[in-house]
């Protein structure tokens, strides 16, 4: 996880690693996307390849959602 949100949580980092572990056991790809993956699906919609993208939602969680 490189969210420093999860640091504010109050936790241990043992227990930050033992839910980051459970969390990951729940995603399809096995692991946390980065803010890199995140900020290419931006770029991705605000370019011109996207032009014809319109109403939906794009959800970019390793496929945790599908699940």
């Amino acid at each position: 996880m490189t969210t420093p949100l999860y640091a504010k949580l109050g936790m241990t980092p043992d227990q930050l690693q033992a839910m980051a572990a459970g969390i990951q056991t729940q995603i399809p790809l096995g692991r946390f996307g980065t803010p890199e993956e995140i900020a290419a699906t931006v770029l991705h919609l605000m370019s011109s390849e996207s032009g014809f993208i319109v109403g939906t939602e794009i959800i970019a969680d390793g496929g945790m959602s599908q699940m």
